[in-house]
């Protein structure tokens, strides 16, 4: 049985998911400690590909410069602010661990099938345990673990019924991305965080 599967609070499921050490075990080369913020106050989930460089150390979710792109998305729904994105926003990924370097390059690691097999009982208990109302699959990987296999430009900018909730894609914004950089990339990320700004029920920033 997977350690995932008996939890039966959030509490508990923060508790085993710190101690995870599955794909260590598996020789899979990732760098715990597993990154995750999910309280039962959080009104939406986010779900990205996997925690970066960073996160180990700093112990959160999107807390270095993919953060603070994601967070100046929502910049004109007053949740550029941290400290309010997170209380609004539960923050898990595909894969839980920093995958490590690609060997001989600078970008990271895609999480291997293996590590994703591994982690989707975890994915799964908090969404069973939350129960968001609102699901936002951040990056290619998220995505296509939720939706299925697209093309971000028909999928970013559109919302999506699955199992009684919301699905609002975006794409990952992490700056060795280019797909933002076309002007008609960058409206359907606008027009997908004016559908979470909806969905939230948020007031436009003074």
């Amino acid at each position: 049985m997977h350690p995932a599967d008996a939890v039966r609070d959030l509490d508990e499921a923060a508790r085993r998911l710190r101690t995870c050490r599955l794909c260590v075990a598996a020789g899979d080369g990732v760098v715990p400690p597993p990154i995750a913020d999910v309280r039962p106050t959080h009104r939406a989930l986010i779900l990205g590909q996997a925690p970066g460089i960073h996160e180990p150390t700093l112990g959160r979710p999107f807390a270095a410069r993919a953060g603070a792109r994601l967070r100046a998305w929502f910049a004109a729904w007053g949740l550029d602010d941290e400290e309010r994105f997170r209380s609004t926003f539960a923050m898990t990924a595909v894969a839980k661990c920093y995958p490590g370097r690609e060997p001989g390059q600078r970008g990271d690691r895609r999480p291997s099938p293996a590590v994703l097999a591994r982690c989707a009982p975890w994915t799964a208990a908090h969404l069973r345990l939350l129960d968001p109302p609102l699901l936002v699959p951040v990056g290619g990987m998220a995505i296509a673990a939720t939706l299925g296999p697209g093309r971000l430009d028909e999928l970013v900018g559109h919302r999506f019924e699955l199992e009684g909730r919301t699905v609002i894609p975006l794409p990952h914004p992490s700056g060795a991305s280019a797909w933002t950089n076309a002007a008609a990339n960058r409206a359907l990320v606008v027009r997908a965080v004016e559908l979470i700004a909806v969905e939230l029920r948020l007031e436009p920033a003074a």
